[in-house]
């Protein structure tokens, strides 16, 4: 199964209508992506969990703002963070004339 390890991928239905493992299966695990999480400069990222499909989700720093909506990345089936498509760019503030 994509983004989980285990030694087997198959049960048996035995006679009682029950599922049974195989011998030796010890269950699915989620892969794990681990810490660190991917570095976004002027974000602070929220680590809810690290096993395949979590997400962290990043808070730009006081005086900046994501570039795109979704400021996250994702656990992926390879064991790795995907890459992020967003930065914190500094909020620019017009210039008042007097």
């Amino acid at each position: 199964m994509i983004g989980y390890t285990g030694k087997s991928r198959f049960v048996q239905c035995q006679s009682s209508g029950q599922w049974s493992s195989v011998e030796g299966y010890t269950g699915c695990t989620p892969v794990d992506c681990g810490i660190p999480t991917p570095t976004v400069q002027h974000g602070t990222p929220t680590v809810t969990g690290t096993t395949y499909g979590a997400a962290v989700i990043y808070t730009c720093e006081p005086g900046y703002k994501a570039s795109t909506p979704g400021a996250n990345v994702t656990c992926l089936a390879d064991g790795k963070w995907d890459t992020p498509t967003f930065t914190c760019d500094k909020v620019s503030i017009p210039q008042r004339e007097f």
